[in-house]
């Protein structure tokens, strides 16, 4: 869908539910050539569709993440503060850098930490 706005949203929120493929934009370059991704920006991409979705009364039906299990050093940030430098600790992708078990697991959770405040927020 390319990036989040509330004019493309409302475009397509009549014919079906949305999901969004955040990680992908979100990749930069290191000044030494190595592929990887910040965390805040993944959740900054994450926190704006879901309040867009919030704003017209609809909700964001998935998000794709590139994740692994392992606890890989391929995406700066998150809760652990991994920086650049740390990197080469446990760079194992072949293609695409991924949230460790950690950053995803963080993820997971202010994800959910929405939806519980927004069900929370609402009046019965």
């Amino acid at each position: 869908m390319g990036e989040y706005t509330s004019e493309n949203l409302s475009l397509t929120l009549h014919s079906r539910p949305l999901l969004t493929s955040i990680i992908h934009s979100n990749t930069r370059s290191t000044p030494t050539g190595i592929k990887t991704r910040h965390f805040s920006s993944i959740l900054s991409e994450v926190s704006s569709a879901l309040k867009i979705h919030q704003q017209h009364g609809s909700f964001l039906g998935g998000v794709h993440l590139e994740l692994t299990g392992d606890a890989v050093t391929e995406c700066v940030g998150g809760s652990e503060g991994l920086v650049e430098e740390d990197l080469s600790l446990n760079y194992t992708t072949y293609c695409d850098p991924r949230l460790n078990e950690k950053q995803a697991l963080e993820l997971a959770f202010l994800v959910a930490g929405h939806y519980r405040d927004q069900r929370h927020s609402v009046s019965y």
